[in-house]
């Protein structure tokens, strides 16, 4: 009995004499011992295979824009690896698992988000071909595909990221006669995370000025926040960077009342003043007989 070896297009025989060539996919061949190397049989033929090798593997963004940064179009050989360069049926042999890429050369990259992986769809379901730091899963990774040179798409999946909101209470403003109490004490730090709802504290702890009340908070590292005096309502955020926030302090507006004397009940007029501005007094005020007007003091 002879055995008769197909493999890459050549039917090979051993303890056979030398026959002619016949290529594999090739629908007939002559029936005499050049072919089959024996006159009697039977004669065996065993079928021989290789590895089928992937089209184009094309990393998506998936899940909205494109990535900032994303690898070279990647190559596989089924069942053995991943690859940067294209196999042929000529350099298959050089292939292998030990030379096959362990993982990405340059993770994908998307501003305000972190890559969870890779898989074989785009939001749900799938198999996931890549973990989150760039790793390859074998063997998932090299037999996701069932026909040869067809391109595939694999599709990057996100997380998006959090960043911190730290809160001060700052500093006086230019011009304030006082300082912020050194027993002041902010809100707890909170945090945002990228493109979804957040909202500043609209507690402002302990923090505490002479004079002044708080209106707000200066926020400064993101670009959607920077001055956002008085911005307590919820948001999208948009900065792909943590924020700083410190009170915004307002002068309070006094309420000023002036009365004929220290009798009467109701004042004959009435104005405001900024705490650490300037005020002018009236120099309307009501005469009082027998009286001579010699300025004002403030009623304790």
């Amino acid at each position: 009995m002879r055995r008769i070896f197909l493999t890459s297009g050549l039917l090979l025989c051993l303890a056979c004499p030398a026959f002619a060539d016949i290529a594999a996919g090739t629908s007939s061949a002559n029936c005499d011992e050049s072919v089959l190397g024996s006159d009697t049989g039977p004669v065996d033929f065993i079928s021989q295979w290789r590895p089928m090798i992937s089209g184009a593997i094309t990393l998506n963004s998936g899940q909205g824009a494109n990535p900032t940064a994303a690898p070279a179009t990647l190559y596989a050989v089924y069942g053995v690896g991943v690859y940067n360069s294209q196999p042929t049926v000529q350099t298959l042999a050089n292939f292998t698992t030990s030379n096959r890429l362990t993982s990405l050369s340059t993770n994908p990259q998307k501003t305000g988000y972190h890559m969870l992986g890779v898989w074989t769809t785009e939001t749900t379901g799938g198999t996931q071909v890549i973990d989150s730091s760039g790793n390859f899963i074998y063997d998932a990774a090299s037999t996701q595909f069932s026909t040869e040179t067809t391109p595939i798409n694999w599709y990057v999946r996100w997380e998006p990221d959090t960043f911190n909101i730290t809160y001060s209470c700052g500093t006086a403003p230019s011009g304030a006669s006082e300082t912020v109490d050194v027993n002041s004490v902010p809100p707890a730090n909170g945090s945002a995370t990228y493109t979804q709802a957040y909202t500043l504290s609209s507690s402002y702890g302990s923090c505490a000025l002479l004079g002044y009340h708080a209106t707000g908070w200066d926020c400064t590292g993101g670009a959607t926040l920077t001055n956002a005096t008085g911005n307590q309502n919820a948001n999208t955020w948009s900065s792909a960077s943590a924020i700083a926030c410190t009170v915004h302090w307002t002068p309070n507006e006094i309420g000023l009342n002036y009365y004929q004397d220290e009798n009467a009940v109701t004042p004959f007029t009435t104005d405001t003043c900024t705490y650490d501005d300037t005020f002018t007094l009236p120099t309307n005020y009501q005469p009082k007989n027998g009286y001579h007007f010699n300025g004002w003091v403030v009623r304790q």
